[in-house]
């Protein structure tokens, strides 16, 4: 049973007598109070573990009132519940220090029942530790007149623990925290070996010898702290899951021992779980191969030291969630629009300063208000969720994936140019096409629309990268959706429009009746189909093959020309505008749309053509791209 007095403020809490219930089954003391002033003047009398309140009271707002709590109990916790919560309120009360910040109703009571009970953990632990703390002070204040060394030791450990307390606070990551820490331990304790375990983004281990040490020694008291680790944990970890740093550190020291010719033995330690939040962070451990290295006095001011430890670690943690929640979305785990504009800004003048390529791709979700509408909005949740870990998953480490909007995402693609963002947006295409989305309750099949655009000439800088792949996503969803389209460099807003538009597109052309080879580009193993060019032009090139490829597929083609003896080659992008096949005897008709890949190649190919009068030869063959260059 739980001794602790849990404190309800705000009606809606008050009122919920699951919630009540839930705590007294807890063996939680239960006070309530409607108001903020009813629950501070009851914060007077009574210690409370923790506060649960509305994040909007009749006579003060909930931070306003963890101000006033805090300035009355330094170790209360508060958890705030909003009806209505936002980002940036659960930004701001994380800063400000409040425990935690949920929405209200909570759909898990025994979720809510393991907060609770970790806070109120956590409010015993400091109890704890502040009365250890003035058994310290008391013990430094009755040996401050003694001249002997080791009371010297004593009468600065107290201002030690406070220079501690000092620098860990204002430190955002844990390296330096362990720095500051080392720095203070060398001076207070007698160790040969400090190891410290921390399960931070990773799990890593530190491993800081005092001089040269017998490695038996070393080994001996890093498998004694994975051993004590497991015990407090519950997580045994092998060495192959731990990234080990050694260091052998000298920092000044009032101890003079020589650990060299002490032998392998571990013979004394001091070994501390770093507990915050109720969850075991990691282990610290003194180590010292001579009987009898720590007092009773040392163990207790090094449990102080490993409570603030884990404390500041926590705080980093904390830190760093409410940064991560600043920028990211919190159903999908992506980054949100507003992050995504400013890895843009920075994107567009790195392109700029160093003449790399960008390109921008707008992914919409087809009909994705109808699974919202049939099947429910937790449903349509799994399906951003699942989305979101397929475009992750298709994408390089460089590359950006952002919540656009509701149903849109958005990718940002540094050193890709257009035809390489075309190559992938139609591979996700035809992922997203193939695959089903497992709900609680149902199977279901969405497909998407990919508007794509790259830095260039006409498209000068990030406004206008944004718009132009806007309006290919939106010729995308006119056309049907399923589809990707594609802002062509130097061709215009109605160049975009008209790519791929119509069933069937009549391009000038030249006669030609030459054989040719074709592929689609979303097979990861291209095998080539054979087939008859029948017309060639500037934009485009109708041909018969043996298999038909639908409409809005792309191919890279390498496309060689002659003119009587001079003989030209060309490397564009194609997408199929139509296709068809009467009949499974008769070969499939299909008309492809050039893309040059830049505006030489573009005159290059109306040069040639131009000039079919002399008789123009050529063939196409299938180009294999390397799908390591976009990931």
């Amino acid at each position: 049973m739980n001794p602790a007095t849990v404190l309800l403020v705000g009606d809606h809490l008050t009122q919920e007598t699951s919630l009540v219930d839930a705590l007294r089954r807890e063996g939680f003391e239960v006070l309530t109070a409607p108001t903020a002033q009813v629950a501070l003047s009851q914060l007077e009398r009574v210690p409370v573990a923790v506060v649960l309140a509305a994040e909007h009271l009749p006579d003060m707002d909930g931070l306003t009132l963890w101000r006033e709590i805090a300035r009355r109990s330094l170790d209360t916790r508060l958890i705030m519940f909003s009806s209505n919560p936002t980002e940036e309120s659960a930004r701001q009360a994380l800063l400000a220090g409040v425990y935690d910040y949920l929405a209200w109703p909570v759909p898990d009571m025994a979720e809510l029942m393991g907060l609770i009970n970790r806070a109120a953990q956590e409010f015993a632990l400091l109890q704890r530790n502040r009365e250890l703390l003035q058994q310290v002070q008391a013990q430094t204040v009755q040996q401050e007149t003694s001249p002997l060394m080791t009371d010297e030791r004593q009468r600065i450990e107290l201002n030690i623990l406070r220079a501690i307390s000092a620098e860990l606070s204002a430190l955002r990551d844990v390296p330096h925290i362990l720095r500051a820490v080392i720095s203070h331990l060398s001076r207070l304790f007698n160790y040969a070996l400090l190891v410290i375990l921390v399960e931070d983004s990773e799990v890593q281990m530190f491993v800081f010898s005092r001089g040269q040490l017998d490695p038996a020694f070393v080994e001996a008291g890093i498998e004694h702290l994975l051993t004590l680790h497991s015990m407090f944990s519950g997580h045994p970890y092998t060495r192959d899951e731990l990234k080990i740093h050694y260091t052998e550190e000298l920092p000044h020291s009032p101890f003079n021992s020589c650990f060299a010719e002490a032998g392998s033995e571990l013979r004394s330690h001091i070994t501390f779980p770093l507990v915050a939040g109720g969850e075991t962070i990691g282990c610290i451990s003194l180590a010292s191969p001579v009987e009898g290295a720590f007092s009773a006095l040392d163990v207790q001011v090094f449990s102080l030291i490993a409570y603030q430890l884990a404390s500041a670690i926590r705080n980093v943690q904390l830190f760093r969630r409410t940064q991560e929640m600043a920028i990211t979305d919190p159903l999908t785990g992506l980054y949100n629009r507003r992050h995504f504009q400013e890895l843009l800004d920075h994107e567009c003048f790195r392109a700029h300063r160093y003449g790399h390529s960008l390109s921008l791709a707008i992914v919409d979700l087809d009909h994705f208000k109808e699974v919202n509408d049939t099947l429910g909005h937790p449903a349509g949740d799994m399906v951003l969720q699942q989305t979101s870990q397929l475009l992750r998953q298709s994408v390089r480490q460089v590359d950006v994936v952002a919540r656009y909007g509701g149903d849109e995402f958005a990718l940002l693609l540094p050193d890709t140019n257009l035809e390489q963002a075309a190559v992938l947006a139609e591979r996700l295409r035809l992922a997203m096409q193939g695959r089903s989305f497992v709900t609680s309750q149902h199977k279901v099949n969405v497909t998407i629309s990919v508007g794509v655009a790259a830095l260039g000439e006409d498209v000068p800088d990030k406004e206008t990268l944004i718009q132009r792949a806007d309006e290919a996503l939106l010729v995308a969803k006119r056309q049907g959706r399923n589809l990707v389209c594609l802002y062509v460099p130097q061709a215009g807003v109605m160049e975009a429009q008209q790519l791929g538009l119509r069933e069937r597109r009549r391009f000038p052309r030249a006669a030609v009746h030459l054989p040719l080879r074709y592929a689609p580009l979303s097979q990861e193993e291209m095998e080539a189909l054979l087939g008859t060019s029948r017309n060639l032009s500037v934009e485009g090139v109708a041909f018969e093959g043996e298999e038909v490829l639908p409409p809005g597929s792309f191919a890279l083609l390498d496309l060689t020309l002659s003119v009587g003896e001079e003989e030209e080659q060309i490397r564009t992008l194609a997408q199929i505008v139509w296709s068809k096949q009467e009949s499974p005897d008769r070969p499939a008709i299909m008309g492809a749309r050039l893309i040059p890949l830049s505006s030489e190649t573009r005159q290059r190919n109306a040069r040639l053509v131009d000039r079919s009068g002399e008789g123009v030869n050529g063939d196409i063959e299938s180009y294999s791209y390397d799908n390591g260059s976009i990931g």
